[in-house]
């Protein structure tokens, strides 16, 4: 029974991974996934621009990544140590499941998330507000 699951999250890891590298390569054309809530809100969320980062990220262009989104590499750790977790749990013969063990620090990047994206939209909002005026 471990073994399968073990088998079978390492497929969908590989997969994942191939998915996320033919993304980036494409992106590196200009064609991806736009963001949703930038195109309802016209604010930019948390992750915008964490394509483009990726994309510099595999050039190597670490300046051009940290300036497309400065937190891609905390989000970006932040998520495989998610899925890390629920991958463990998962291959233990329990549900594919996220039940943090120190979650003041699921917490505090929460809050950190939320603060970066007000942060990164203040000029946006005060242009918005000039403009209902």
């Amino acid at each position: 029974m471990i073994k399968k699951r073990r088998n079978k999250m390492i497929l969908i890891t590989v997969g994942l991974i191939l998915a996320g590298l033919v993304m980036a390569y494409l992106a590196s054309f200009g064609i991806g996934l736009k963001c949703i809530f930038h195109e309802l809100t016209g604010f930019d969320c948390p992750g915008c621009g964490n394509t483009r980062a990726a994309v510099a990220m595999l050039k190597l262009d670490f300046s051009a990544s940290f300036s497309y989104n400065p937190l891609f590499i905390p989000q970006a750790l932040y998520l495989v140590w998610v899925y890390f977790s629920c991958t463990v749990r998962y291959v233990k013969g329990k549900r594919f499941a996220y039940k943090p063990k120190f979650k003041i620090i699921d917490l505090c990047f929460l809050i950190l998330l939320i603060g970066w994206g007000i942060l990164r939209n203040v000029d946006n909002a005060a242009e918005l507000i000039s403009r209902l005026k």
